[in-house]
């Protein structure tokens, strides 16, 4: 039996084939998860996991105890599937899931790419450039490789077949989107408005053959504006199952976006994009646009980089400069909802006061996208200049290839996190995490600071009283909670700290022995010259009083509230530091608290006591 493979299957595998052995040469280094313990994004996932592993709910926030979810679910819960199915470690698990997200990510943009291209060869060449953005260990990068790809595909297709079965497909996906991440589902929403806009008031994707101005049903002169409506009830007829993927996208999406719409009405008392984002209301919205546009399109900060802009703005040049097919008017829409998006406060600031997190959007698209142009700039490249276009494919996908791995390269040698995931978790948090999941319940509630808290809900799954504000979630009163935590650990009314305990159903108190020392820095002579993340509350409402009222410390200042971003150009905000009832990390606790603690476990770290569990007794 004679076994025939076709070229660009052979270039296919060998390109995915190398870079699943380089990433599995990296990842079988980890230990741990390549990020910070303390207020890491990858740890807080592994929260999330160990919530759902555990028997937590997907409508439950993994943090608090009867709060609404912080991220949408469908990352971690694949992860949690894949522990499950092979009987290993969520962390294990999550590193090596990589390894299957990068084929099917491979095989997802393939169809893409060989749609909109149709030469087999050149198709690759946005794989390569997809397969350097791995290995992913997270929710937003797995949006970004996986799921925004898969949207874009699925709705090209529905476009260019536009029947039932592809627009169900189409509107499946929209939905994956809306419970994958919430940024990229506003992107995707961003998309399909514009699409909207093309469709219906453009006329794009009609045949041009049967398409003349009289068939435009709206029309605006300086006297009136007038519209046929059997030209736009033709119009809706032909896209009628354009409504349909929008609803089923809607409808799938409710699995996470039910709670903020109807039960929070889209409110969000801990506006998250304000503590760790450009304060658009403060600055010069023209030079930072300008900014902004030289990040995405004029990005000249790496030799890799360089090379992709040059040839990314040829790309985007041959699209606007040349007669567009269906496919590369659909690059096109997907180039302006990229700036549509990104660019929006310039409507929405003035007029609203509202920034959609529209710096944090980008790459729900770019990661798509600047693959698929750059690869334009290589077609452009073969019809001017080379005969032999099939022998000179080969050669631009080879030398992608190796670019490809450039960046990778790159950007592994500039992820400071990635040596530390080749470290193990010290021994006395993996005995914590161990004592927690086997002698507690997965709603049980602990009390800590935001940090220690932050960590312990990312070992065990288990719910705290307060975290990290800007991985709280935005429908979460964190104020209120804060300045609860800061009455039950450092003041002096039993009366209330039993209200308190009762209020929030706390069962346990950790103690850990950098208590107060990782919150607060002090020099040689004690003075305090900086801190991380302690409890800073809001000087607003009557928190000042209540905290006072009750023998709590704090000082007034205007601070950061995200220790991850103090930029000079994020927001600063009048807050309450409060200060532990003792400035030790072995004692910080009031008298009136310690009156309720009974020790349960202690935890030790070369024979010293470094950890402490307690029941709150009241």
């Amino acid at each position: 039996m004679e076994i025939k493979l076709e070229i660009n299957k052979i270039f296919l595998s060998l390109s995915v084939s190398i870079f699943l052995i380089i990433n599995y040469n990296l990842i079988s280094q980890f230990k741990s998860l390549p990020s910070p313990l303390y207020g890491g994004d990858l740890y807080y996932h592994l929260g999330m996991m160990y919530h759902f592993l555990d028997g937590g709910s997907i409508f439950e926030n993994s943090q608090l105890l009867n709060e609404t979810p912080w991220a949408p679910f469908l990352y971690q819960i694949i992860i949690v599937f894949i522990s499950k199915v092979l009987n290993t470690s969520l962390i294990i698990a999550n590193i090596y899931s990589s390894l299957l997200f990068m084929i099917i990510s491979s095989i997802i943009v393939y169809f893409l790419s060989k749609e909109i291209f149709k030469e087999k060869i050149i198709a690759i060449i946005p794989v390569c450039f997809i397969l350097s953005q791995f290995p992913v260990f997270k929710y937003s990068y797995f949006t970004e490789v996986l799921i925004m790809p898969l949207f874009f595909y699925t709705f090209f297709l529905a476009l260019k077949k536009n029947d039932s079965k592809h627009w169900i497909l189409a509107g499946l996906t929209y939905g994956l989107v809306g419970i994958s991440h919430v940024i990229a589902f506003f992107m995707a929403t961003f998309f399909i408005l514009v699409l909207f806009f093309f469709i219906f008031f453009l006329g794009f994707f009609e045949d041009r053959s049967e398409k003349s101005e009289k068939d435009f049903w709206l029309k605006i002169s300086k006297k009136h504006l007038s519209i046929n409506f059997s030209v736009l009830k033709n119009i809706i007829s032909k896209n009628k199952f354009f409504f349909l993927a929008i609803i089923i996208g809607l409808l799938i999406s409710q699995l996470y976006w039910f709670k903020p719409i109807f039960k929070h009405h889209l409110s969000t008392p801990n506006r998250i994009s304000e503590y760790d984002q450009p304060n658009l209301k403060s600055i010069d919205l023209i030079e930072y646009t300008i900014n902004s546009f030289k990040e995405i399109f004029l990005d000249f900060s790496s030799f890799q980089t360089s090379i992709f802009t040059i040839f990314s703005l040829l790309g985007i040049s041959y699209l606007l400069l040349k007669k567009r097919s269906f496919e590369e008017n659909y690059v096109l829409i997907i180039l302006i909802s990229l700036i549509f998006s990104r660019f929006h406060y310039l409507i929405t600031i003035p007029l609203f006061s509202i920034d959609l997190f529209s710096r944090l959007l980008v790459s729900y698209i770019w990661v798509t996208l600047k693959p698929i142009l750059f690869t334009f700039s290589l077609v452009f490249i073969l019809e001017k200049i080379f005969s032999n276009k099939k022998y000179f494919s080969i050669i631009l996908l080879i030398s992608c290839l190796i670019l490809s791995i450039f960046i990778f390269d790159y950007r592994i040698k500039n992820d400071r996190w990635i040596e530390v995931g080749k470290m193990s978790l010290p021994n006395y948090l993996i005995e914590v995490s161990s004592w927690i999941r086997n002698n507690t319940n997965v709603n049980d509630v602990f009390l800590s600071t935001n940090e220690i808290s932050f960590m312990l809900n990312a070992i065990s799954g288990r719910k705290v009283v307060n975290s990290r504000r800007a991985h709280s979630g935005m429908y979460v009163d964190v104020d209120t909670r804060w300045a609860d935590a800061a009455v039950l650990l450092y003041g002096n009314n039993s009366e209330k700290i039993k209200e308190i305990v009762k209020k929030y159903n706390i069962k346990y108190l950790y103690w850990q022995a950098n208590w107060v020392s990782l919150d607060f820095r002090f020099d040689d002579e004690g003075n305090l010259v900086d801190i991380f993340d302690p409890l800073l509350i809001r000087d607003i409402k009557n928190y000042a009083n209540y905290l006072s009222e009750n023998g709590v410390k704090f000082l007034r200042t205007k601070y950061w509230l995200d220790p991850a971003n103090r930029a000079d150009n994020v927001k600063k905000f009048d807050v309450l530091l409060v200060i532990p009832y003792n400035m030790s990390d072995y004692d910080p606790f009031s008298p009136e608290l310690k009156k309720h603690l009974k020790l349960v476990k202690e935890f030790k770290e070369n024979n010293e006591v470094v950890a402490k569990i307690y029941e709150i007794v009241i």
